[in-house]
């Protein structure tokens, strides 16, 4: 997409879910299990995530996204954002972020600002992207996502066949999305406009769409990706 139409949002090297690109279970885990998630008091290697509270793992997240800049001189936006499952950290640390915020995201957006405050000096132009999905769709009490840092809200428990403020089943949903744009001017939102269960299946969801968009935008919503 040149810019005779519009130009183009580039993200740099990944899109989403990039927690193993920044620090490779196959690169770290046997010497350093402790930079991966702590489940039932066990360290995890694979798909899971990291632990956010560990110095040595913010450091080298550090160097994956200096690196993704360097080899990506035109893209604008890096994601560094919690992989496609749950198992966030159970060790202490990361129990006592949650707990001090009321709300899983708090180790990933204390982490995640801390990445962006080292990148901010060298590359002000470059926004930092995480994801408010689900664990860590809720807002927390305390931390603020800093000016360059992105939040992507994917509200993937929603009712997907009406607007956030026009079914039941998504009060939560509106509540995340009201929180989120209260507290940052750099709100994505990445929604949805398929049916999981049958891909193939008609999927009357027009006045979800045109109820939503006002919507998200009445909210603060500055960039908007429909799945």
């Amino acid at each position: 997409l040149d810019e005779s139409v519009g130009g183009k949002v580039s993200y740099g090297r990944y899109f989403v879910h990039t927690f193993n690109a920044l620090v490779s279970p196959e690169l770290y885990f046997d010497e350093y299990p402790a930079y991966f998630s702590l489940i039932n008091g066990k360290r995890m290697k694979g798909e899971y995530q990291l632990c956010l509270t560990n110095p040595d793992v913010l450091r080298i997240a550090i160097e994956s996204v200096r690196s993704w800049i360097k080899a990506n001189p035109d893209a604008t936006i890096m994601s560094v954002s919690q992989n496609d499952v749950y198992f966030q950290c159970q060790c202490d640390n990361c129990r006592a972020v949650e707990e001090e915020e009321g709300a899983a995201i708090g180790p990933v957006l204390r982490f995640v600002n801390a990445v962006a405050d080292a990148i901010a000096p060298e590359y002000p132009h470059i926004l930092i992207d995480t994801l408010a999905y689900q664990w860590t769709e809720k807002p927390p009490k305390f931390v603020r996502p800093r000016p360059n840092v992105r939040i992507r809200l994917a509200p993937i428990y929603a009712c997907f066949g009406h607007p956030l403020d026009g079914c039941e089943a998504n009060k939560e949903a509106l509540a995340n999305l009201e929180s989120w744009g209260a507290i940052t001017n750099q709100l994505y939102v990445w929604h949805y406009s398929t049916n999981f269960a049958h891909y193939l299946q008609p999927f009357p969801n027009l006045d979800e769409v045109i109820g939503d968009i006002p919507l998200f935008k009445k909210n603060g919503t500055v960039g908007l990706f429909y799945e």
